[in-house]
Order: C-alpha cells, then sequence, then structure tokens
C-alpha cells in the first residue's frame, strides 16, 4: 500500500508539469497560426473556431482542418 501511495505522488508530480509544458506549447501555436491566417487570409480567419476549442482539440495540429466550408 505505501508503495502504491509512493508511486501515486510520483506520477502527479511529474505528469502536471509536462502537461503543462505541452498547453504552453500547444496555446503558442495557435496563437501562432492563427495570426498568419489573418495576415493571410482574413475570410478564413473568420471561419476559424474559437481560440478555446482549438487549443483544447490538442490532436489537431493543421490550423486548415479547423477552417469551416463557405456557406
Amino acid at each position: 500500500m505505501e508503495i502504491l501511495l509512493i508511486f501515486l505522488i510520483w506520477l502527479l508530480i511529474t505528469s502536471v508539469p509536462v502537461a503543462l509544458f505541452f498547453s504552453i506549447i500547444r496555446n503558442n501555436w495557435v496563437c501562432k497560426e492563427s495570426i498568419r491566417l489573418v495576415r493571410k487570409d482574413y475570410e478564413s480567419y473568420k471561419r476559424l473556431p474559437s481560440y478555446r476549442y482549438m487549443v483544447l482539440c490538442f490532436w489537431v495540429w493543421d490550423i486548415n482542418k479547423f477552417i469551416r466550408e463557405k456557406k
């Protein structure tokens, strides 16, 4: 039981900084890609979902997959 508790504490201590590190990387990527798209094609930028949605969908790394079709 003691070993399990030590393992869980170790897992918590090591996983939180890693998750924060990757969330910072994701946030920077979304910011840079959004700015690049604003400068390149403003009409496409307006069809992007919210910033929060793009940050939370961490498995999508192609900004073009977020752009919705024209109505």
